[in-house]
């Protein structure tokens, strides 16, 4: 039976194990699918050893960098952002990576947005740097990167400049915004903004929080005017482009009656 798993710490709260195991029934597959708690200190030893047992795995924080670092083929989105969150050839030790979370945030915000200019990241870690690309195949042209300590976005600063964006960095903790956004994208994790999100709340016309346990969010919470797109969303449609990559090889290529698999991953959510 081939092995699949998702990769990271915490882990116990992920929901790709429910995903993934709801599409392999869909597609007929006899395919297992588990959580392994791991940390970037474990993580080489792992892939040398445990990882020979899996065909392929997903990958979540704080293992992204790590993965994309690793990895003897990466595909167009992880080389630009420099983060992955999909590998397969664990079996055989020769590893090729995908990122599929830029994939994943645009066909959650596709549906709610119309010719979106401006945008607003909280964060500035492994997803916000996939954020920026999905933003700016959005039609995005202006990001402004809200962080704890600016000195940790010169990543996304450098990221934002090649996508040929308007980037600005301010702190994370002010008092009140004085330019709403088209969309706001939250990358930070659960319960880490604390009284902070209020500060947000119906500062843009759409928000995104990546964060999905528990739910609403408290960043979706402080507002009632914006259109809401909960990170469940995301995580089915980069979950999708995974399933594509180890059943076809390809993060392009449709599952087999790809609608009815989606379908049966929507409701075991």
């Amino acid at each position: 039976m081939p092995r699949y798993g998702v990769l990271g710490s915490p882990i116990s709260h992920s929901k790709s194990p429910v995903l993934h195991r709801a599409a392999y029934t869909a597609l007929g597959l006899d395919w297992s699918y588990e959580a392994v708690e791991l940390d970037r200190d474990r993580f080489d030893a792992w892939i040398a050893s445990d990882g020979r047992q899996f065909a392929g795995c997903s990958v979540t924080m704080p293992l992204k960098h790590d993965l994309a670092l690793r990895a003897g083929m990466r595909d167009a989105a992880t080389e630009l952002t420099g983060v992955a969150n999909t590998v397969v050839g664990l079996d055989s030790g020769v590893l090729t990576v995908a990122n599929t979370d830029v994939a994943g945030i645009v066909e959650s915000l596709r549906p709610v947005v119309s010719q979106p200019r401006s945008a607003r990241i909280l964060g500035a870690g492994a997803t916000a740097l996939s954020s920026l690309v999905a933003l700016s195949e959005l039609g995005v042209t202006e990001v402004q990167l809200d962080v704890r300590t600016p000195e940790r976005a010169v990543e996304a600063c450098a990221l934002a400049e090649r996508l040929e964006l308007t980037v600005a960095v301010e702190r994370l903790c002010r008092e009140r915004l004085e330019t709403p956004v088209d969309i706001l994208v939250s990358t930070v994790p659960a319960g880490a903004l604390g009284e902070v999100a209020r500060v947000y709340g119906d500062s843009a016309a759409v928000v995104l929080d990546v964060a999905y346990a528990p739910w609403p969010s408290e960043l979706v919470s402080a507002g009632s005017a914006w259109t809401v797109v909960s990170g469940l969303e995301m995580l089915l449609h980069q979950a999708t482009r995974q399933i594509r990559l180890f059943h076809n090889g390809s993060v392009d290529e449709a599952l087999p009656d790809e609608g009815a698999v989606v379908a049966a991953m929507r409701e075991a959510l």
